[in-house]
Parts: structure tokens; sequence; C-alpha cells
């Protein structure tokens, strides 16, 4: 799965997590974020890779920036706070390294967590890992 492909499917991930968290409908956030019901649909489903208008659209509807929509444990922040301080500290190292080093780890990093959220559904994912 390359980066955009990860990018799309957390960002699917986490519009359907949102959706069902606040209790909305595909129709409600339709109407909230000016996207239509049918590619709200198709994105839950992740059927389409959503274009960058898109996910501004229903970040913002959700009151989020759009970057937090791409983010793969976007649903399980209030599980870890000791984590979230430790991410807080990391991302704050990753912002002080040039652009080409810190596109490249956020790039390795996406596609980790998104390889682990993949793996951990698997039915015997406690069991052993596979690396």
């Amino acid at each position: 799965m390359n980066e955009r492909n990860q990018s799309a499917w957390c960002f699917s991930h986490n519009v359907r997590y949102l959706r069902e968290k606040k209790g909305l409908t595909q129709e409600e956030l339709a109407a909230d974020s000016g996207v239509s019901v049918n590619e709200i649909s198709k994105v839950e489903r992740r059927l389409v890779i959503p274009r960058l208008n898109m996910v501004d659209h229903i970040a913002n509807a959700f009151g989020l920036p759009a970057g937090r929509m791409l983010d793969p444990y976007l649903d399980r922040q209030a599980e870890f706070p000791r984590e979230g301080a430790i991410l807080r500290d990391m991302i704050a190292e990753l912002e002080e390294l040039p652009e080409r080093e810190r596109e490249y780890l956020c790039g390795q990093i996406r596609s980790a967590l998104c390889f682990f959220r993949e793996w951990s559904k698997r039915e015997n994912a406690d069991s052993k890992w596979i690396f």
C-alpha cells in the first residue's frame, strides 16, 4: 500500500468513526460538509481516494484541521493520555528536522501506523509478531 492509499484508508476510517461518534447520518454529514451523500458513502467504503478539498470540507464539518483526519489513531486518543504527551514531544523533534527528512519520516510513520492498525484487526493479532 503506497502512502497515498494509506492516507486515504486512515481518512476513510476517521470519517466513519467521527460520524458515528457524533451520531450523524451520512446525509447530515453531507449537509454539514457540502460533500454529496454519494461521495461520503464512497469515502467510508474506501472506493475513492478523496481530493484535498473534500478532506478539508469534511474536516471542517467535524471542527478539525484537515491533517487530523489522516491520523491513524484519532479514534484512540482518549485511551492513551501518556502516549499523547510522548507523541507531542516526538512531533516537536520532527518539526526541527529539515523538510525533506521530516517528510520522509512522517511517511514512514504513517505507513507503520496504518500497517499496525490493519494487523491488529486480525483474529490472532496478539498471538505473535509477524516480523
